[in-house]
């Protein structure tokens, strides 16, 4: 039982061992705020409530066994908006300092200041005041600073899902393809995602890898998801592994922004900002993103803003199916979005569909390296994004200087050129513009 000081209150009793007991307060509980309470180990366990004018009695006989401090339930939301529980709020340099003060008198907390030097931005994390909800602070937000962008500190989840027919299903069979697609000229890679393990078979030997940890939690071990996804775009194909990556020799710099178990890893978009601010320091010209969460003003902002810097974004389309929502970032006109097809060109049956899908690739039992070592094949569009990022790749460094300048709207009409018509004839939002592919193999 709890005990407020005038009324027991019941709770979900797990378990009692030697004196010990695992409680649980159950969700129709009201409790105050900022009010004391009382978790009491009775020696009775049934009948208490049926008597209130014995509770003293049970209170004089109790053990005390914690003393608590109601506090108000941190903000949050989840559902079609996306999952978040705290809101960012990004502007320019030279304003900030006027902004972070004036948010301080408006009464909100600054949880967090994250230089973004490359986007010439500063970015602010910021809770909501206490009794509000998320929605009403980022209104009152937006409608205070409105010079800035304001959105909620989403939260993203990886795109992935539960054979060597890949490379031949996009033409990538040529061994001209790396080099065409520029690892030999030093073409800078990207990738945000979950935790890579460098000292994996597949990755050990590549000397262009660089690991950013934006977690808080890197220890290096990464995840499968990752350590698959940098292995797919670099790794070096050694006879242990049966795998050989589209771009061995390329220079990979992978942004690892999820922490948590596997089954429920989670990345914000402050992570994501700083994670894209750090390739752009690095003139990274090529970027994965394996990963899908709700629309964000902020990263959308991030994303055009590098676009136009000449930055070409790859991402898969989403795993939710069919009747889910668009996926983001595959869904912004910044980035190519792509879905996931079997050796059968089958659309793969938990791909999102939508007008916002531009081109299908090989995302359907892929052999991949595990984090700890060896490989499984593994399906989800995750796995399909890293091929047209290669294609885009070879595409870019065929392409007259003037087209290099918009590498976006360059390699979208050369794709759509070459693409292999899949389901209804021209464009459908299941397959997009079809198959991405090189019919004639690498320039």
């Amino acid at each position: 039982m709890m005990w407020d000081g005038s009324a027991l209150l019941p709770l979900d009793e797990l378990s009692r061992q030697d004196g010990q007991a695992l409680v649980r307060i159950p969700a129709d509980v009201a409790l105050t705020p900022g009010a004391n309470y009382e978790i009491l180990l009775l020696k009775a366990r049934s009948g208490l409530l049926s008597a209130p004018s014995q509770a003293s009695a049970h209170v004089q006989g109790a053990q005390s066994v914690a003393r608590i401090t109601a506090c108000a339930r941190a903000a949050s939301i989840s559902g079609q908006e996306g999952a978040a529980r705290d809101l960012i709020l990004m502007a320019g340099e030279e304003e900030s300092a006027r902004i972070e003060a004036r948010l301080i008198a408006e009464g909100f907390e600054v949880r967090e200041r994250i230089l973004l030097p490359s986007l010439g931005r500063v970015l602010f994390v910021v809770p909501p005041k206490e009794g509000a909800s998320l929605a009403e602070a980022r209104e009152e937000l937006r409608r205070t600073f409105p010079e800035a962008q304001t959105d909620f500190n989403h939260l993203y989840g990886l795109s992935t899902g539960p054979k060597l027919f890949a490379p031949g299903l996009i033409g990538w069979e040529s061994p001209a393809c790396p080099k065409s697609a520029g690892a030999q000229a030093g073409a800078a890679f990207g990738m945000i995602d979950d935790g890579v393990n460098g000292a994996h078979p597949a990755l050990s030997g590549a000397a262009g890898l660089t690991l950013g940890d934006f977690s808080g939690e890197g220890d290096g071990r990464g995840s499968d998801h990752g350590t698959g996804i940098a292995a797919l775009l670099i790794g070096e194909g050694k006879s242990e592994t049966g795998f050989q990556g589209l771009l061995p020799g390329a220079r990979l710099y992978a942004a690892d922004i999820f922490s948590g178990p596997p089954e429920a890893a989670e990345a914000s978009a402050a992570r994501f900002l700083s994670a894209l601010d750090w390739l752009l320091a690095r003139q990274v010209r090529y970027v994965n993103l394996s990963l899908a969460g709700p629309p964000n003003r902020l990263l959308e902002e991030g994303l055009s803003y590098s676009a136009r810097q000449g930055v070409l974004f790859v991402a898969a389309a989403g795993n939710e199916g069919p009747g889910a929502p668009a996926a983001y970032p595959a869904a912004y006109d910044s980035v190519i979005a792509v879905t996931a097809i079997d050796a059968a060109r089958r659309i793969y049956v938990k791909a999102n569909q939508g007008a916002y899908v531009d081109f299908a690739a090989p995302g359907v039992d892929i052999w991949l390296a595990k984090a700890q070592g060896g490989g499984s094949y593994r399906s989800g569009t995750s796995y399909a994004a890293p091929f047209v990022l290669a294609l885009s790749a070879v595409l870019v460094s065929a392409a007259p200087a003037e087209a290099r300048a918009d590498p976006l709207t360059h390699v979208r009409a050369q794709l759509k050129v070459h693409a292999e018509d899949l389901g209804a004839p021209g464009y459908d939002p299941v397959f997009g513009f079809g198959l991405a592919r090189l019919p004639g193999g690498c320039f």
